[in-house]
């Protein structure tokens, strides 16, 4: 398994373990329709970088990459299930990035 298969792998798999643990937070107590507004929003940022990391579209994946830090700083508590799949994300994109080989391609 190279460094390209295991950075998509990873990718998916923090994708996967955002939406878990937003749908975990979701029936605390408090909720509202701007929670699952707010966290349908962020599990999806969290799918595009993982979708632009899987495609080795580097933009795709760094808009995912900065929305989940925009808003594990924002909100904190969801921060604390974002940004670790913010850092995950930004690493697999860059175990992915374009290489010497496929840029022209």
């Amino acid at each position: 398994m190279d460094y390209e298969e295991l950075g998509r792998s990873i990718a998916v798999i923090a994708a996967t373990a955002l939406t878990f643990a937003l749908l975990a937070l979701l029936p605390r107590p408090g909720y509202s329709t701007s929670r699952f507004v707010l966290f349908g929003v962020m599990a999806g940022v969290g799918w595009v970088g993982a979708f632009g990391v899987v495609t080795n579209r580097l933009g795709v994946a760094l808009v995912g990459v900065i929305g989940l830090f925009l808003f594990g700083f924002w909100q904190f508590t969801v921060g604390l299930a974002a940004l670790p799949v913010a850092v995950a994300l930004l690493v697999s994109a860059a175990a992915t990035g374009p290489t010497r080989s496929n840029a022209t391609a």
